[in-house]
């Protein structure tokens, strides 16, 4: 890991100070970085990555039509999570 580390491939996205580029037990969210370095380019991330299940309602509602008691159901038989 340290290898992925020190290439960059390994980044923690946002600024120490917003609250959504870390956990809530305090540790910074990690994200894969940009694998390629070009020596006139500059890399980075202009995005958060998502907290797990962030988008949840998007992806189950909008995306897949469910409606909010199938996915409660799926959830109890922890189907999904």
């Amino acid at each position: 890991m340290d290898d992925a580390r020190n290439r960059g491939l390994r980044a923690f996205a946002g600024a120490p100070s917003d609250c959504r580029s870390v956990e809530s037990d305090g540790t910074k969210r990690a994200a894969v970085g940009v694998p390629v370095h070009l020596s006139k380019s500059e890399t980075g991330f202009e995005r958060f990555t998502p907290a797990l299940g962030e988008h949840e309602d998007y992806v189950f509602g909008e995306l897949l039509g469910m409606a909010r008691e199938e996915r409660q159901a799926l959830e109890d038989a922890e189907v999904i999570y």
